[in-house]
């Protein structure tokens, strides 16, 4: 074999490694979608618990990449990547045997610290990889297919883990496989240094993450019709308070963390936007389909793992496509095809009955992940291609706050329009004195303690509700990608502006 032949089947063995590296992180947005009902059993959760235990982990990644896309700029990505992985592997284990919603808070928390050194460190040794761009646009492209997939088989891997083990084991699995990748990173991949020499400051990350947070625990309060009271009113003053600061402290730095600056170009701009709303639709869609199929379809979590199979294996097919497309016909054009698949997935799912889940949910699951994967791939290529190498984890910290920023989004926004519907819409069974909380889970474990026949008319009642807000979710969804839609075929028709 030549030294050119060798060099290249280390570059690519080198991006598989990466590529490994981050798919634990992805899996683990999603993962817990199947577990919802055993976690709120075992540790007694309500419903705004519940959706933080889901939500926390992609916020405090999205908050955090601030910080760790420019320190692997300046102590090297690999060095990074190493310790995110050991951090993901530790809180790991603390979640898997958390006793109460709190501990699982706060193990999600330090997990999305692991994964926001993870992911923009994996990008960035991509993104210093290749010197070709064409070889580039396909390295990123495998990137973005295994994102997809990897959130999308969540629900698969936590069916079958739960079909044999406890809900634990859908943390602890993590643990060998981050520290076997770990070990294997340490020898195969060096460690570069860029030497950015510029001091690197925690305020920014602070404000970005305490902003959104603060905004989010808001707009949860206010979907359970708490929205004038002195708390949640509070908390989106703060939160307001601190993204106006964070984004007057950005503008003006000498070196930011978030170069908001690169907002100003118009096919960066729609890059980001696409890779929000479209994650944030894929996201909190999958959260509440899962839970459509277990709680009111009546699937086990194993069964409704398997009825997700068609988004990984479209995520994996479509997201190389993806990559080449890109390279081919542009960024933007294979975005607009990406998100007109999608939507064309979203009307057909709302037209089915899912309680006959055959062919056709498979066919149309497929339809929406290929959609979605071809979108990420292109928002992905196009954010990460318009860096200079020396500001790699910078773009690569970029595109993750958008990816994970729209994953919490999704879990908050749409967990919000179903909590607001199902609470304005449940109607308790005529002479039944029970609370049955916000949520349908709650609902199902509420019922657990009553006769049979009055159990029987709750659970309708609080499916019914559930159903009401489901629906609302797929419109929803219908109407957010044809709004990102139209904002990209403008950009197409403007390109250089």
């Amino acid at each position: 074999m030549s030294a050119a032949n060798a060099h290249r089947t280390r570059q690519w063995l080198q991006l598989a490694l990466i590529c490994l590296s981050f798919v634990p992180v992805t899996i683990d947005a999603t993962i817990l979608y199947v577990a919802i009902p055993p976690v709120v059993t075992a540790l007694g959760a309500d419903a705004i618990e519940m959706l933080w235990i889901v939500d926390i982990y992609p916020f405090v990644t999205a908050g955090l990449v601030l910080l760790t896309g420019p320190l692997g700029d300046r102590f090297g990505h690999q060095r990074m990547l190493l310790v995110g992985l050991l951090v993901f592997a530790v809180a790991s284990a603390l979640a898997a045997y958390s006793w109460s919603p709190e501990m699982l808070i706060a193990a999600r928390a330090l997990k999305g610290a692991g994964g926001a050194m993870i992911v923009p460190s994996s990008l960035a040794l991509i993104r210093i990889l290749f010197d070709d761009p064409k070889q580039r646009a396909v390295g990123i492209g495998l990137w973005g297919a295994l994102a997809s997939a990897g959130s999308a088989s969540g629900p698969v891997i936590g069916g079958l883990l739960l079909e044999h083990f406890w809900w634990g084991s859908l943390f602890l699995v993590n643990v060998p496989v981050a520290l076997g990748l770990a070990a294997v990173l340490s020898r195969l991949i060096p460690n570069r240094i860029l030497g950015l020499g510029h001091a690197i400051s925690p305020l920014s990350p602070f404000l970005g993450l305490t902003g959104v947070l603060a905004v989010v625990y808001a707009l949860k309060r206010a979907a359970h019709g708490d929205f004038l009271s002195l708390v949640p009113v509070m908390a989106l003053l703060v939160g307001l308070a601190a993204l106006i600061l964070f984004v007057r402290r950005e503008l003006s730095a000498e070196h930011p963390l978030l170069d908001l600056r690169l907002f100003a170009i118009g096919i960066f701009r729609t890059a980001v936007f696409a890779a929000i709303l479209t994650s944030m639709t894929l996201i909190g869609f999958e959260l509440f389909l899962t839970q459509y199929l277990q709680m009111v379809v009546g699937l086990s979590a194993f069964e409704a793992g398997l009825a997700f199979l068609p988004f990984p294996i479209a995520g994996v097919i479509f997201g190389p496509i993806g990559g080449y497309l890109n390279g081919r016909i542009g960024s933007m054009q294979t975005a607009a095809i990406g998100i007109a698949v999608a939507i064309i997935g979203y009307v057909a799912i709302s037209m089915i009955d899912l309680h006959s889940v055959g062919w056709e949910l498979f066919v149309i699951l497929a339809v929406i992940s290929g959609g979605h994967a071809l979108t990420m791939s292109a928002a992905t290529n196009a954010i990460m291609s318009s860096a200079p190498e020396e500001r790699a984890g910078a773009a690569a910290g970029i595109e993750s706050v958008s990816f994970e920023f729209g994953a919490g989004l999704g879990v908050a926004f749409f967990g919000s329009i179903m909590t607001a519907v199902y609470i304005r819409t449940f109607v308790a069974p005529s002479g039944m004195q029970i609370d049955p909380g916000h949520s349908l889970g709650e609902a199902l474990r509420a019922a657990q303690s009553l006769p049979a026949a009055f159990a029987e008319q709750l659970v309708a009642a609080a499916r019914s509700a559930y159903l009401d807000g489901f629906h609302v979710i797929q419109y929803a969804a219908i109407a957010i990608l044809v709004a990102i839609g139209a904002i990209v075929l403008a950009r197409m028709a403007r390109p250089d502006r």
